[in-house]
């Protein structure tokens, strides 16, 4: 019987049944011949036992139905414990004598109606001791899946291709992204068939998210290349089913909008452009998730509930949209293309003072926790340089702090432009540059300087950006 069928017919109705043991292949070889049937445990509480360990099999939990909670007893004349359903049962009328489970299991499970709905209730047999669900394979496996839970989404025993499971398992081998590990205990999603494309996401948060700010963390796998988060997103297209206009459904790995509101037709749509009928709802073709499944990447979203990874950034793995503590002069630390720590950010341990070190020299520039100071230890300044040829007049600065003329016919430049109070050197390489004193540049001396070979003048722009005043 495979798993799903079992489990399928477990949850019919309620029940009641543990996993027998020991004291169970015992009672096999205990007078198996007087062992009678009884309905179900509420019949089982109007019998007495005929005799010391008389045995009874219940046939039903709740109910006289075989497969629905089943369980064998035995009878103890001089027990007084108390009812409780599970390992001990007293009979309507009698102060001594009850009937005891012969099972000794894992614990009790009882699936029955109650609020909100269907439970399943997994407990120690024992009273006041911890319950403990332990699985484990019969015998060793070497590759592959070891133990898996599964939670489905949608309806697997009547449609096994259009699905939407989240998964834990463990997984051991040589491959299948082990990389040497010794094994993989894994938690994920995934979606298949018409659920394709946009994948369930992960939530790592409190209150069943309730709360926006009780989520701080969850799991995406989502397409990359798109540009919009499209809601309301409602899952899987599929026959008779009602939608509202505006609503998003994924039928064949494609994305579609409902022109209307309705119920399903028994079309599914197929279309990759414009506006088609399912025999009842109109649909709005909206993205083929096919086509740019290359760039369906994965990523973890620290942040709150109803926050959404940013689209366009298919190798980044972890986006941050709260903000992020480093303490006790801990590191965030860049390793270089031989995986060797290269530059590191941290805070100086009792000052707070932000710390940028290279890990290679021992270089360090400290940002003054107080905003008072900025100190270099070991780095050495590199200005941005921007060579000038042509015989150009006018120079646009654009964030340059080094202007190196090398103009192939004597040239007299009267103008530079750039940011407010801007800082910046000019030289000539060649000696062809003369600098115009003038409304736009001004000079120390207040006339034309014709540039030495070499020689390094320094300006800094006034508060338009149009006026350079050279400083000494």
């Amino acid at each position: 019987m495979s798993r799903r069928i079992f489990f399928s017919r477990l949850a019919q109705v309620g029940l009641g049944f543990s996993l027998a043991g020991s004291a169970l292949a015992q009672s096999a070889s205990t007078k198996q011949q007087s062992a009678r049937q009884v309905g179900s445990v509420a019949e089982l509480r109007t019998l007495p036992g005929r005799f010391p360990n008389d045995r009874a099999d219940v046939i039903g939990y709740w109910v006289n139905s075989a497969g629905k909670g089943g369980l064998r007893v035995y009878w103890d004349p001089h027990s007084t414990a108390t009812e409780n359903g599970r390992t001990v049962f007293a009979v309507s009328g009698l102060e001594i004598g009850r009937w005891r489970s012969m099972d000794i299991a894992i614990g009790f499970m009882g699936l029955k109606a109650s609020s909100p709905g269907d439970q399943l209730v997994v407990k120690s047999i024992r009273d006041d001791t911890p319950t403990r669900v332990h699985i484990e394979p019969r015998g060793y496996v070497d590759e592959g899946t070891v133990t898996k839970f599964d939670m489905m989404f949608d309806d697997y025993d009547s449609d096994q291709v259009n699905y939407r499971i989240v998964n834990c398992y463990t997984k051991v081998g040589r491959g299948n992204g082990q990389n040497g590990e010794n094994g993989v205990a894994y938690i994920g999603a995934k979606a298949h068939g018409d659920h394709s494309g946009l994948w369930p996401s992960v939530h790592f948060g409190f209150g069943d998210g309730i709360s926006p700010t009780s989520t701080p963390l969850k799991l995406y796998y989502f397409d990359t290349s798109d540009t919009e988060w499209r809601t309301p997103m409602v899952g899987a297209w599929r026959p008779r089913r009602s939608v509202l206009k505006g609503d998003y459904l994924l039928a064949s790995s494609r994305l579609y909008q409902a022109q209307d509101s309705g119920i399903t037709g028994d079309a599914k749509p197929y279309h990759g452009s414009g506006t088609s009928s399912d025999g009842a709802v109109d649909w709005l073709f909206v993205r083929d998730y096919q086509s740019s499944a290359g760039a369906i990447r994965p990523c973890v979203l620290i942040g709150e509930r109803d926050f959404m990874p940013k689209f366009g950034l298919p190798d980044v793995r972890l986006q941050i949209a709260k903000s992020v503590a480093v303490w006790n002069g801990e590191k965030i630390l860049f390793l270089d293309q031989n995986s060797e720590p290269a530059i590191s950010l941290h805070t100086a341990h009792g000052t707070g003072d932000l710390t940028i070190h290279s890990e290679k020299t021992g270089a360090k520039l400290r940002l003054n926790a107080e905003g008072s100071f900025i100190q270099n230890n070991g780095f050495e300044w590199l200005m941005s340089p921007t060579s000038v040829s042509g015989g150009k007049t006018a120079i646009s600065l654009e964030g340059a702090e080094l202007i190196s003329f090398n103009n192939e016919v004597h040239t007299r430049v009267s103008l530079f432009t750039g940011r407010p109070y801007q800082r910046f050197y000019v030289e000539s390489l060649n000696g062809q540059t003369t600098l115009v004193h003038g409304p736009g540049i001004v000079l120390q001396n207040e006339d034309d300087r014709t540039l030495e070979i070499n020689q390094v003048l320094t300006f800094v722009m006034d508060r338009s950006g149009k006026v350079a005043r050279q400083v000494l």
